[in-house]
């Protein structure tokens, strides 16, 4: 018999129905659509950083700065920052090689050179890879020309625009196989590497920091820092090596420094091409006993990050061994979090609209109830229980709060079907970082028109909270008086 009331009440006050549901429906549509594009960039980060360059977790080595895959998160400290290279990675390695969880892992090299190519110089990050293992945790990266690095191979693969950029300026075409040169110079000296283009490769998004990365290969990239890793080496002498140091300069060369030549066989002769080609096994030596900045690890897709970051970092703890665990946001450096406080804004800025909505529709809902002051004293009068009285009221702005819900899911699937429909460009680079496209394509997330069908029913019991409270406080004579 309530519901039957709450019915015709609701068809008799036409007015403050339609008002009521047109509100819950415009919330909800929002509501729906906003969070719609949220889980858009949220997948679309995904695609940009973790499907790309960072995996899922990153172990570090502890510093005394924070830091990303593109070095100190400080940037006025970022050139001078040099980052700890992990201790121990064989026995990591064998840690993390015993998690079913783990599907791909890899070590990376960080550095920072200076390029050269057709005459165009210009200073640009380095990621040092082992081939294979790198591509195969990142099968998204799309070869344009030439092939991917293989392991123990000497060479670097360019960003497509900063390929496209060397090719402009200079005014000559680059072929594959044409020299590169990477140097870094300090205080102590410069080193310089010459190594052959290997490929060109692009992302499926865009982002100014992924196009300017040039990857290279794990032994070169080694050479190139062990310069910096001496700048930064500041361990002090010991008393015996002073010793050395007081030694008269002349006796450096003198008849004592060299062995007597019996010692050698005939067939051991000592030449150029001996020392080249030494030269060159210890450049082709293993790089996983080198010097590694960061391990990359991609888990299962049903693996939380959360748990296993934890477990992870317990295992390693157990083990004595005192390392960082990154998660890919963390990874990403700070284009991530710029993507990320564009997030919050936006989020905040949404839940504005929510509060003021919700007290157009308090407001709505009172004076409803300021309407219907004396029908419902009357009803006390009768013998209308307080709590009957109330569920009528609740009863009605429930019905209208659901239905309008389900029609703000309705009219935000039609839009969002529309707006697919307009094939609509991104030309703005840090939105296509946002939502990882550069066409916009809005898709339908069932976990979130479920769950705006629940805040509909919320806002609905929290605005009829005011309104209920106003009908108890409703007493016969007053009612009667009014009327």
């Amino acid at each position: 018999m309530i519901e039957t009331i709450a019915f015709r009440n609701i068809i008799r006050k036409k007015k403050h129905s339609i008002i009521i549901f047109s509100l819950f429906a415009l919330l909800i549509a929002l509501f729906f659509m906003g969070n719609s594009l949220i889980a858009e960039s949220g997948n679309g980060l995904k695609r940009s950083y973790r499907d790309n360059f960072t995996g899922d977790l990153v172990i570090r080595a502890p510093g005394t700065m924070d830091v990303s895959l593109f070095g100190a998160l400080t940037p006025s400290f970022e050139e001078f920052y040099t980052m700890p290279v992990l201790q121990n990675v064989d026995e990591i390695l064998s840690i993390i090689d015993e998690s079913s969880e783990i599907t791909h892992r890899t070590g990376l090299t960080y550095g920072a050179a200076l390029l050269e190519m057709n005459g165009q110089r210009m200073p640009t990050p380095l990621f040092g890879v082992e081939g294979e293992n790198y591509f195969s945790l990142f099968p998204d990266l799309n070869i344009l020309e030439g092939e991917s690095l293989k392991s123990g191979e000497h060479g670097v693969m360019l960003p497509l625009e900063l390929y496209e950029r060397i090719s402009r300026e200079s005014g000559k075409s680059i072929s594959i196989a044409d020299p590169v040169l990477l140097s870094i110079g300090g205080t102590r000296g410069f080193k310089i590497r010459e190594v052959p283009l290997r490929g060109v490769f692009s992302y499926d998004t865009k982002d100014p920091q992924l196009d300017r990365i040039v990857i290279c290969d794990m032994q070169t990239i080694q050479a190139l820092n062990s310069l910096a890793l001496s700048e930064s080496n500041t361990e002090d002498i010991e008393e015996e090596e002073m010793e050395y140091l007081d030694e008269d300069l002349e006796s450096l060369f003198s008849e004592d420094l060299f062995v007597n030549e019996d010692l050698f066989e005939a067939d051991e002769k000592v030449s150029v091409g001996n020392v080249i080609g030494m030269r060159d096994e210890l450049d082709n030596s293993d790089a996983a006993s080198g010097d590694w900045h960061f391990i990359l690890m991609r888990l299962e897709e049903s693996v939380s990050l959360k748990s296993f970051s934890s477990s992870l970092g317990h295992l390693l703890e157990d083990a004595g061994l005192d390392l960082v665990i990154m998660d890919w946001k963390e990874a990403a450096g700070l284009s991530a979090r710029m993507v990320f406080l564009l997030q919050i804004l936006y989020n905040a800025g949404f839940a504005l609209v929510l509060l003021a909505g919700g007290i157009a529709i308090v407001n709505i809902l009172l004076i409803s109830v300021f309407d219907r002051y004396s029908e419902l004293g009357t009803l006390r009068a009768m013998g209308a229980e307080k709590i009957w009285i109330s569920s009528l009221v609740l009863m009605e702005n429930l019905f209208l709060a659901c239905t309008g819900g389900l029609s703000g899911i309705g009219i935000a699937v039609l839009i969002i079907n529309w707006i697919n429909s307009l094939n609509i460009g991104i030309d703005n680079v840090l939105v296509q970082t946002l939502f990882g496209m550069t066409e916009l394509h809005i898709g339908f997330h069932l976990n979130w028109a479920l769950g705006s069908l629940l805040v509909s029913f919320i806002l609905g019991l929290l605005a009829s909270w005011i309104p209920v409270r106003k009908v108890l406080s409703i007493a016969p004579t007053a009612a009667q008086e009014k009327h």
